[in-house]
């Protein structure tokens, strides 16, 4: 094998053949969201913080979009952002139940002027669902149901 293509094996991370799997549950986890705790879409971060087979509990932040334009059809995005705890029991597939406070910033009118203003508030989600997951590194598909 030539040093350069070795070194390409190295850099990209490409277990060799006598490396053993990596059955570890991975901690963190970006995935994106539609129609979740976050909006339309969103993108996501979750942290495993703790694990006791079957149970996992971990923290999870989000940033998802609920319009994209405002009551103006101009492009200005009404904003989430999710942030919570979630606990997950089972193996491959698994119970979901999670919930935090989530910030909004929304545009609405102004009551004088009709004029977009943006107003931050704060509120709560909850999430109970189901999720396929495998313990190595893969997909993670997630189903529940989340309201604001």
């Amino acid at each position: 094998m030539r040093p350069w293509a070795l070194l390409l094996l190295i850099g990209t991370g490409i277990p060799s053949l006598t490396a053993q799997a990596d059955t570890s549950l991975h901690r963190n986890r970006v995935y994106a969201g539609v129609l979740g705790a976050a909006g339309l879409g969103s993108l996501n971060y979750e942290r495993v913080l703790w694990e006791g087979a079957p149970l996992e509990l971990g923290a999870r932040i989000g940033v998802g979009v609920l319009h994209f334009t405002d009551f103006t059809r101009r492009f200005n995005p009404d904003l989430v952002l999710p942030i919570g705890v979630v606990a997950c029991y089972g193996h491959r597939v698994k119970g979901e139940i999670g919930g935090g406070p989530s910030i909004t910033s929304i545009v609405y009118p102004d009551e004088v002027s009709f004029a977009p203003e943006r107003r931050s508030e704060l509120h709560t989600w909850l999430s109970f669902g189901i999720r396929y997951q495998r313990a190595e590194r893969g997909p993670l598909f997630r189903m529940a149901y989340t309201p604001i």
